[in-house]
């Protein structure tokens, strides 16, 4: 919802009941050719009320010049000069900007944590700072400065190789500023590397069959050697992407029994232990399934197991993205379990690793793949306000009304709106979240330029200008405003009228293209409307309306009519052609001075109507 100045929306949203008479004209045959449109013309006398307390400042250099001459005369002048630039001075926001005094403003960190030997960065942000002043930072490592460009600078600053875990402060300040700022960084330990898990498979070999141990790792970078020894020649594999698979071979006479299998991992201090059984191999053979097979970190997954010995027992699954082991039981070979992937997990794909066990022996191994995505991230909905005056000029003592519209605030939401006084007006916002109050200018106040402020409890806040003018402005003043200005043929549309200085019950006349006028009348609020139907029958095009009062001068506004084919129905009977816009006459609504009533004038169905349809909208569901 928006407040248009010119259309003293005031009166409209005050919810007044205003009243206009029908008047019959006889229809006006149309001949496609509409008057030109014109721009409503605002009152002279509003526009030439500010000029004579302009010109004499604008004059006062003027008057210095030919009278150099003359020693008394500039004597004279300049003082008058000097006193009628000092008060503006006083007054207006930019003097009390350009006396504001050098102030930091904002102190960010690039990251909060940091580990020894880490680089991170400080942003200083500063106001009413000259580009170049130096800003330094000191407290926890080597000082260090960076020089102020366009009210900012950036200081990068390296965590000491030998700090200890804990938080630190930083000071911060600039050159020019009286004042210091701080901020915080906590140091926290580096991650180690470590193993996280070894499988063995299968675990139970004959002598001179093949095995394999996968190996994962947390924080161990590519290219990291890890080693597997115990059961055969020891073997090497190198880390990529957090695993390795080292492939063993069990030797030609190794003696039935188990075997225990030292794994390491370069740069890792643990040292992890697996076992592996020399005997009769048992054939066998397993599958290991995820559902669903990508998932969401924090997401729960089923994980289905199935062997081909129907004689084994348990099942046993690991994965880099469940917390520990899951062990269950196995029914002819098959089982099924729930697993939860941990909160924390990045984006990738993960292993799930199943072990089939007959008694205590391993007998078969199988693995899949488990893809983590990362979450899809909600946008928080702005907050959002704005305040719209209208009038946007006042005189001394008269009323103003102030509207507001809000975007994704709750119904009731309180809106304080503080003029210009110091006072504090607090509305609340409907389903629409729109609100609107009247508002009043004091009589003792000085005529200016003012602002007048809307603020959301969240802190949000719009601001809005306000004129006020010292005297009444002489004469009357006049607005005309169609709404909406497009409708499509056999549409309706309202005609306002409003005006800031005539009297309650001062006459409009509102006369459409073809020269067929209705009155109204200004209610007490200052406005009036006129409720018209576009028969089916008009022609598209621009038709110009216009609005006449005593002591004002005519203004104008335009309606565009788009063609739209209406089916016909069994209660529409068309009278007279489509050269005639001839159609159904509106039925009496309502009674007294609240109704419509309605006659075909110029091709049109005229009708007088209330202010309050001016208020129609859909709700934000329906935009």
């Amino acid at each position: 919802m928006r407040f248009n100045t010119s259309l003293a929306v005031a009166g409209a949203l005050s919810l007044a009941v205003l009243t206009a008479g029908p008047v019959l004209a006889e229809p006006v045959a149309e001949s496609g050719a509409a008057p030109t449109a014109v721009a409503t013309t605002p009152a002279p006398a509003a526009t030439k009320a500010p000029e004579p307390t302009k010109a004499p400042a604008a004059k006062a250099p003027e008057t210095k010049a030919p009278e150099t001459k003359a020693p008394e005369a500039k004597q004279t002048q300049a003082p008058a000069a000097k006193k009628s630039a000092q008060p503006v001075k006083k007054v207006t926001k930019a003097a009390k900007e350009q006396a504001a005094e050098p102030a930091i403003t904002g102190v960010t960190l690039s990251s909060a944590t940091v580990t020894a030997g880490q680089a991170y960065e400080v942003t200083v942000t500063t106001s009413a700072v000259a580009d170049g002043k130096r800003v330094h930072v000191q407290g926890f490592g080597d000082p260090k400065v960076a020089l102020t460009k366009d009210g900012k600078a950036v200081v990068l600053l390296v965590a000491p190789s030998d700090a200890t875990p804990g938080a630190k402060t930083l000071k911060i300040s600039v050159e020019g500023v009286a004042t210091h700022s701080s901020a915080t960084v906590t140091v926290v330990e580096a991650a180690k590397p470590a193993i996280v898990d070894a499988v063995v498979s299968p675990g139970l070999v004959a002598p001179g069959e093949n095995y394999t141990v996968a190996v994962s790792t947390k924080d161990v970078a590519d290219g990291k050697r890890v080693h597997v020894q115990g059961l055969g020649d020891p073997k090497v594999s190198y880390v990529k992407d957090g695993r390795a698979t080292v492939a063993l071979t069990a030797p030609a006479d190794a003696a039935p029994g188990v075997s225990t299998l030292t794994i390491s991992v370069e740069g890792v201090e643990a040292q992890l232990k697996r076992t592996i059984e020399v005997g009769q191999a048992i054939p066998s053979s397993a599958s290991v399934t995820v559902t669903p097979g990508t998932v969401h970190a924090g997401d729960k997954v089923g994980v289905q197991v199935r062997s081909s010995e129907p004689r084994a027992t348990d099942a046993r699954v690991t994965s880099p993205a469940f917390s520990g082991k899951h062990a269950f039981t196995l029914t002819k070979g098959q089982g099924e379990i729930t697993a939860a992937t941990s909160n924390d997990l990045k984006p990738g794909q993960y292993p799930v690793t199943v072990e089939i066990i007959l008694g205590e022996r391993v007998i078969a191994t199988a693995q899949t793949t488990l893809t983590v995505t990362a979450k899809p991230v909600t946008p928080t909905p702005i907050v959002s306000v704005d305040l719209q005056l209208t009038p946007g000029k006042v005189r001394v003592g008269g009323s103003y009304l102030a509207g507001v519209h809000t975007d994704n605030v709750k119904p009731g939401t309180a809106v304080v709106i503080t003029t210009p006084d110091g006072k504090k007006h607090t509305v609340e916002v409907d389903d629409f979240g729109d609100a609107v109050t009247r508002l009043h200018v004091p009589k003792d106040a000085k005529p200016g330029a003012y602002k007048v402020v809307a603020t959301l409890p969240g802190g949000q806040s719009s601001t809005a200008s306000l004129t006020v003018t010292q005297a009444v402005v002489p004469g009357a003043d006049l607005y005309l405003k169609l709404s909406p200005g497009t409708v499509y043929a056999g549409g309706d549309f309202t005609a306002f009228v409003a005006s800031d200085s005539a009297k309650p019950g001062t006459e409009v006349v509102i006369a459409d293209p073809g020269g067929k006028a209705v009155t109204t009348k200004i209610n007490a609020h200052g406005v009036a409307a006129v409720r018209f139907h576009v028969s089916s029958g008009t022609k598209a095009g621009a038709y110009v309306f216009s609005a006449d009062m005593e002591r004002a001068k005519k203004v104008y506004a335009t309606l565009t009519v788009k063609k739209r084919v209406v089916a016909q129905t069994d209660g529409l009977t068309p009278r007279g052609g489509a050269e005639t816009g001839g159609g159904l006459v509106a039925a009496q609504v309502g009674g007294g001075t609240g109704g419509f009533g309605g006659v075909a004038l110029g091709g049109l169905l005229m009708a007088a109507g209330a202010g309050a349809a001016f208020l129609g909208r859909r709700r934000r569901d329906q935009v």
